[in-house]
């Protein structure tokens, strides 16, 4: 399905918003891909319908939050607009598991990814970690970097501009994913040199799992 959605706590503090970046979303429902109370009320919605939805902490961020934008126990709002939908024929119970299923390798998880579709990112295995990394404008400083860490999502802007978002192709130990700003190695000194955004995502069970050949499940399903 697709939606544009506004996330905001009982105070009215937004946390997230598709329409202020211009950019719905989209995901598999009833997979397990999104927080509960998305999988349990957002198939009760009309193509177009545009609806509010109070969520216990329950049925979205648990008592853990997301980051330091949702705290621990949170009642959320969500206002979604559904969009859109293309429906998957003949699925049955065997299809729920992903038949790119990781092997256990964990720490031997390491070489190189890929390219984002966009050409805007590489990506390589670390072991524990994939990095990210993108070319970034060489005036860029700490705030221009808007990041946002989640299990089963990702959000990463320079300067306003969208880098990086959707679900990764597994679930993220949020709290251990990072990012950090890098000139080339063997120049560090000079300001002439590229100026690099790292992206670092720590997996979840990371001694157990390796990376799918994609970073992001958005890209698969594209």
């Amino acid at each position: 399905v697709t939606v544009h959605f506004i996330g905001s706590l009982e105070d009215g503090t937004v946390f997230d918003d598709t329409r202020a970046r211009h950019e719905p979303y989209t995901f598999r429902v009833g997979l397990g891909f999104v927080i509960g109370g998305w999988d349990k009320g957002i198939p009760t919605m009309m193509k177009g319908e545009r609806s509010l939805f109070l969520m216990d902490s329950s049925v979205a961020y648990g008592a853990q939050g997301a980051g330091w934008k949702i705290p621990p126990n949170a009642t959320v709002r969500f206002d979604i607009e559904l969009l859109g939908w293309e429906e998957i024929d003949d699925m049955g119970p065997d299809d729920v598991e992903p038949e790119w299923e990781a092997p256990l390798v964990g720490r031997d998880d390491v070489g190189e990814g890929g390219k984002g579709p966009n050409g805007k990112y590489t990506w390589e295995r670390n072991g524990l970690e994939v990095v990210v990394k993108a070319q970034i404008p060489d005036d860029t400083v700490p705030k221009d970097i808007k990041a946002e860490f989640f299990p089963k999502r990702i959000f990463v802007s320079v300067k306003g501009e969208t880098l990086l978002t959707g679900t990764p192709g597994l679930d993220l130990d949020w709290e251990e994913c990072y990012w950090d700003m890098s000139r080339e190695e063997e120049i560090q000194d000079d300001p002439q040199a590229k100026l690099w955004l790292l992206i670092h995502l720590h997996k979840k069970d990371a001694e157990k799992v390796r990376w799918p050949d994609f970073l992001l499940l958005d890209e698969l399903e594209s």
